[in-house]
């Protein structure tokens, strides 16, 4: 690995109305006081990282391949996951020729669905040993989940199974412990709003310059701004806006780029994997 490389591997999308990542997305007016929902096809992404001391990093998972049928009716009808048998983490490592086993860390940004569905991939592997979890968002999950006996589902996107995988051990990281380097030009950075807590990195390459992967602490450029607009899913709304200041603040003093999480006019713009950033 001479040099840091970014991969984005497509996880296929999500469908939602957009009320729900850019609130009040479409308002009501005298003349015209029922606007129709903008129904919106999302992208999900995970993120491969190849770096010269780290080793392959893996920023989230994607969503399991069995959430079209195991997640609740209600998140389905709300939020059907569009993907396939090649959407998935362990089709698009095969792609580049990679397997779980070639990964040496996986990083959750937080415990949604659509984020760690994947995990169940490194159950008894070395990089299962030590994943990176945020300790406030993995604490509210866990809780959301299991405070009630027979109940797989919690409010806000947490799925009891994604908690309950054998041969997995996760490292909480404290919010308290801040943005620290995991290796040199590769940070990781602690956000919050869409949850307690959201881990995201930010990286330096060669070629395409600082990266900056903000995860669901800012869905789409329209949430970014300016101004700066909350989705309609947010934990800690004044959270989103701290995030958004922070992460306004790390572009500026490095002239990096965003990219988002689940931004649709985004995704058209961007290099999938097997094409990479370095």
């Amino acid at each position: 690995m001479p040099q840091t490389r970014l991969y984005i591997l497509p996880m296929a999308h999500i469908e939602n109305d957009l009320a729900w990542n850019v609130a009040a997305a479409r308002v009501g007016s005298v003349d015209n006081p029922h606007p129709p929902a903008e129904w919106v096809s999302v992208p999900c992404f995970a993120y491969l990282i190849e770096h010269p001391s780290a080793g392959r990093v893996l920023l989230d998972v994607g969503p399991h391949p069995d959430d079209k049928e195991r997640l609740p009716a209600d998140v389905r009808r709300y939020f059907p996951w569009m993907g396939g048998p090649g959407d998935t983490l362990e089709a698009r490592l095969a792609g580049l020729g990679l397997k779980p086993a070639d990964i040496d860390l996986v990083i959750v940004s937080h415990m949604h669905w659509d984020h760690c569905g994947g995990l169940y991939l490194f159950a008894n592997e070395a990089a299962g040993k030590q994943i990176m979890v945020g300790r406030r968002d993995f604490e509210y999950g866990l809780l959301s989940t299991h405070k009630e006996a027979g109940q797989p589902f919690g409010g806000g996107g947490y799925f009891k199974e994604n908690f309950e995988i054998p041969g997995l051990s996760f490292e909480p990281i404290d919010p308290e412990m801040g943005d620290y380097s995991l290796a040199p030009g590769l940070q990781l950075i602690q956000l919050g709003g869409h949850t307690p807590q959201v881990l995201g990195l930010m990286l330096h390459l060669e070629h395409t310059g600082t990266v900056i992967l903000p995860s669901d602490a800012i869905y789409m450029s329209r949430n970014f701004g300016p101004p700066p607009v909350a989705p309609g899913i947010v934990y800690d709304s004044l959270g989103f806006f701290q995030s958004v200041q922070k992460v306004r603040q790390m572009q500026k003093a490095t002239n990096a780029w965003i990219i988002y999480p689940h931004d649709p006019e985004q995704e058209r713009q961007l290099k999938l994997a097997p094409a990479y950033y370095d």
